[in-house]
């Protein structure tokens, strides 16, 4: 995968203490968000693909950062990003797309890239590899942080251009940050594909994919706690699900939740065989 190479007179990077966070509809703006998700192993079924991510929106306009499983794009789950300016409605240079493959991404650092394979995976009960991501607006730039390493950013002035009022959009700031996981097929069947481990969030820590720690800034540059009591959403229970537990007290997780299944008539790990539903 080819790598823009980075700008001169890049911006100095932001200051790696800034940190923001999970699914929050709002009209208030919001300058950063951070998360740290588990990389775990999954099974997806063919052309499938499953992602944990946290995307930032405005007006129809997003940035999205996470790790991704589509063997399409790259063989193993790799970190992935992708801008939208538009509404989805084009992928080209400036206007939208995945990772370097259109250009308005910014390389800034010289060891993670966008679509670097990520892990070592998860174990089974074992060893839990954490993804930290921070996405920050900062000196008219959108910044990507991947565990300490600031690694690039898009202009903010990308998503100002041929539009009515410039202030309402990702020029600006966030008027909604998600975190969530996401399983995607192209044809019409029920699909097997796990979610994260394919185990349910009840069976925990060591076992069920997770985002924890999860954060916001808001435009006075006050961190918070993540509360999504409101905005939680699941569109299929019976397949996968969510267990949150916003502002939680405990050290080193905050706000954070379980997320995962194993998809329709999928094996949840230990547990064996689900029938179809």
């Amino acid at each position: 995968m080819s790598v823009k190479n980075s700008q001169s007179g890049i911006d100095n990077e932001p200051e790696a203490g800034r940190q923001s966070q999970n699914r929050l509809e709002t009209a208030q703006y919001f300058m950063n968000k951070t998360a740290a998700l588990n990389i775990v192993k999954t099974t997806i079924q063919p052309d499938g693909q499953i992602t944990d991510w946290i995307p930032i929106e405005s007006q129809g306009e997003t940035i999205e950062v996470g790790w991704i499983n589509y063997p399409a794009q790259v063989a193993h789950p790799h970190l992935f990003i992708i801008f939208n300016t538009n509404g989805y409605t084009q992928i080209s240079d400036y206007k939208g797309g995945w990772n370097t493959d259109v250009k308005g991404w910014v390389q800034y650092d010289h060891t993670i890239f966008p679509g670097a394979v990520a892990g070592p995976l998860c174990v089974d009960g074992g060893l839990q590899t954490k993804m930290p991501i921070k996405i920050f607006l900062h000196k008219g730039n959108w910044w990507v942080c991947i565990i300490d390493r600031w690694i690039g950013y898009y202009p903010a002035s990308l998503f100002s251009t041929d539009v009515a009022d410039p202030t309402q959009t990702l020029a600006q700031g966030s008027d909604q940050v998600n975190w969530y996981g996401e399983v995607y097929q192209t044809d019409e069947t029920l699909t097997t594909t796990d979610m994260g481990s394919g185990e349910w969030p009840w069976t925990r820590y060591t076992h069920s994919a997770f985002i924890k720690n999860i954060t916001y800034i808001d435009a006075d540059s006050i961190l918070h706690d993540y509360d999504g009591t409101q905005h939680s959403f699941v569109s299929d229970d019976a397949r996968y699900t969510m267990e949150t537990h916003y502002k939680s007290g405990i050290d080193w997780w905050q706000s954070y939740m379980w997320i995962g299944g194993p998809g329709a008539g999928g094996k949840v790990g230990a547990e064996g065989e689900r029938g179809n539903s």
